[in-house]
């Protein structure tokens, strides 16, 4: 067995690198959103997106800032009034053979220029960005192979992992053959085996928005009433009507879940309830993913959760191939809370795969192996809830 103190603190150094913030260059905005936000031609979940980003990032409100001045400028001259004198001396130019090739072609030149500068800087400050962010791969890289170096010095020879799985008693031999589950796929087989050794389920990204944060300039009131949305938020849902809940907030004539398809633009509202859960009379489509926020109606005024300050709670509805593999699974190992945690977890049913790990870890109460696979998921849920 694993000593579970000196596993959990190499398991927590790289539970840190893991789950990481994304590097900085990850964070700036490319040349096509610059233009485009200065353009005007960007949708509006896009400029919504860039501007709550310019809000934060110097560097690139600097880039839209000198954009917009350049082409302001270039506006202003093209459409300055031209004095009478200076008509009459265009005029006479203008009669010439070349003359309005060459001013054609002057212009495109000097646009051309001014377009080559910009995103040529912009460059630079990529290259530099992309630098910097192989720098702290390379670390990050160092670090983590350390790490796996102390665990695996950690480990005695022929150690082996073991759990109590429902009837079952399943075990990573010291050949490392998985013992106690007929499991024949190959691919389930390896999931489950490096679940074992890791004591990390495959987690896909948590569905997360920017829409709804709205910065205010005079903060947001510790007195005023706030309640918080509870599910879904950060997972994906197999039903195509989901159970949307949130918390009671004293006063409240009625609640509206308000909700945006981020797939299509489609917004949809509820009718004003007064418990807290609502269920969509249409089906939502398979494979999209949604924003939601509730109102609530207290004393003729409305209170949003998320709050104003956070954007609106997201989710993903599993598309017909993943339906039809959680269903394949339920049917072979319904039974199994390991191997149905690990399904959930992958499809990013993350509310599905922590109670399946908590049984797990109920039932193997000095399992480091056991409370890592719910530990990794409660972080993964934690970290879905808008913020």
């Amino acid at each position: 067995m694993f000593g579970p103190t000196p596993l959990y603190q190499a398991w927590k150094a790289i539970q840190e690198e893991f789950f990481a913030a994304p590097p900085s260059w990850q964070e700036h905005l490319d040349y096509d959103q610059l233009s485009g936000y200065v353009d005007g031609t960007l949708g509006v979940e896009e400029r919504e997106s860039v501007s709550a980003h310019i809000e934060d990032c110097q560097e690139c409100l600097t880039d839209i800032q000198e954009m917009t001045a350049l082409k302001a400028q270039i506006d202003r001259e093209a459409q300055a009034p031209i004095g009478a004198d200076k008509r009459n001396s265009l005029a006479t130019f203008a009669r010439m053979p070349g003359y309005r090739l060459a001013f054609g072609l002057a212009s495109v030149v000097v646009i051309f220029g001014v377009t080559f500068w910009i995103y040529a800087h912009h460059m630079q400050l990529r290259i530099a960005q992309l630098q910097s962010a192989n720098i702290r791969f390379e670390g990050e890289n160092t670090l983590l192979r350390r790490n796996i170096k102390e665990m695996a010095a950690q480990v005695p020879a022929g150690a082996s992992v073991s759990l109590k799985d429902g009837d079952r008693n399943v075990r990573l031999d010291e050949q490392g053959e998985l013992r106690g589950l007929d499991v024949h796929l190959a691919a389930l087989q390896t999931e489950i085996k490096e679940a074992l050794w890791t004591g990390r389920p495959s987690l896909p990204p948590s569905p997360v928005t920017s829409l709804g944060k709205v910065e205010s300039l005079r903060g947001i009131d510790p007195h005023e009433k706030r309640f918080e949305v509870i599910s879904p938020a950060g997972t994906a849902v197999e039903d195509t009507r989901p159970a949307f809940s949130w918390q009671p907030i004293a006063g409240t004539a009625s609640y509206t879940v308000l909700m945006k398809d981020l797939s299509t633009g489609q917004d949809m509202e509820s009718p004003p309830v007064v418990k807290t859960t609502w269920r969509p009379v249409e089906p939502l489509i398979r494979g999209h993913q949604y924003a939601w926020m509730v109102e609530a109606r207290i004393d003729g005024h409305i209170v949003r959760a998320p709050s104003t300050d956070k954007p609106y709670a997201a989710f993903r509805v599993l598309d017909a191939q993943q339906v039809q593999e959680v269903d394949l699974a339920r049917k072979a190992w319904g039974t199994s809370h390991l191997v149905m945690g690990l399904t959930y977890a992958k499809a990013g049913l993350t509310y599905e795969a922590e109670k399946e790990f908590n049984e797990l870890a109920a039932a193997n109460p000095e399992s480091f192996t056991a409370r890592s696979l719910l530990v990794s998921v409660q972080i993964t849920i934690a970290r879905g809830r808008p913020n």
